[in-house]
């Protein structure tokens, strides 16, 4: 089936809007013609699954329309002050919204504790998730050439895990541009053993051992399809397609535990796009997987 957008017509519209009428959505009149009514049915369908929401019966959207999934659909979100003003974060709402989890920002680099930031969006919002009943959970993004002490002091300081969290999240990834650069900066064996240091500095000082977030081009151009992590779980970022692109030989066979599958999701309790996530199991999996990371 080709893609599908405002203003076709045809017996592939009428496929398309007799599969949204049975599953419950609203299209109004089955006609063959994509109107409208047609484009709203197919962003709540777009919202409902989690994916990019745009209105437009993409690869994607008609794969989980016609071919959907017999696993559960546990999603979750990750946001960051630069994407998501705090006001309008409603975290009531997103629970409320079919989202079972969430990540923040915390941290980035090594600005704390010797430049303190004035924003506490982060310090604001994190008792909010918890109080919502979201499994919530706290990233720094990685920065390659800042001191990597600094980095794990940065996260320590401002992050205080519960039993019930998330494992602690390390964001290395090749974007924006200026960060791309930094890790061309250093040759492969000083990434690896930059990334390594916090990494086990984390989990030796909290007892947690931490998740990795990345994406297939990051791991092909920089980390030289490395599977020297692949014994963390992994958040993967691969965005718009049926099924993920994994780095690392499969992540040395294990797949990844969660997928950010799309940066323009929409959810309840947020205004604007937000990055939207899938994780690879059910709700039980999921609160065993949290339980999981905890060190002996």
């Amino acid at each position: 089936m080709k893609i599908l957008k405002l203003g076709d017509s045809g017996s592939e519209v009428e496929q398309l809007q007799n599969q949204l009428k049975q599953l419950g959505f609203d299209i109004g009149i089955v006609d063959g013609q994509f109107g409208q009514k047609t484009k709203l049915a197919v962003e709540k369908f777009q919202k409902e699954k989690g994916l990019t929401v745009d209105g437009i019966a993409g690869d994607v959207t008609l794969e989980e329309l016609f071919n959907p999934s017999q696993k559960p659909l546990i999603l979750g979100i990750d946001v960051a002050s630069i994407d998501v003003n705090e006001s309008s974060i409603n975290w009531q709402a997103v629970k409320k919204g079919n989202i079972s989890f969430a990540f923040i920002k915390a941290t980035e680099g090594g600005d704390w504790p010797s430049n303190p930031p004035d924003n506490k969006w982060f310090e604001n919002n994190w008792p909010k998730m918890k109080q919502a009943g979201l499994i919530r959970g706290a990233y720094h993004f990685f920065q390659p050439l800042t001191n990597v002490e600094a980095q794990v002091q940065n996260f320590l300081k401002k992050v205080k895990l519960e039993l019930s969290d998330l494992p602690p999240a390390l964001d290395v990834e090749d974007y924006p541009p200026q960060v791309a650069e930094r890790w061309g900066q250093i040759n492969l064996n000083e990434r690896i053993n930059r990334i390594t240091q916090w990494l086990q500095t984390v989990e030796k000082e909290i007892g947690r051992r931490p998740t990795i977030y990345t994406n297939p081009n990051f791991w092909k151009n920089f980390m030289n399809e490395t599977e020297e992590f692949t014994d963390y779980s992994l958040w993967l970022a691969n965005y718009d397609v049926v099924k993920p692109t994994i780095p690392a030989n499969n992540w040395g066979g294990k797949g990844y535990t969660i997928w950010q599958n799309t940066q323009r999701g929409a959810v309840n309790g947020i205004s604007g796009d937000v990055d939207q996530n899938r994780f690879n199991g059910s709700l039980e999996q999921l609160i065993a997987f949290v339980n999981s990371t905890k060190v002996a």
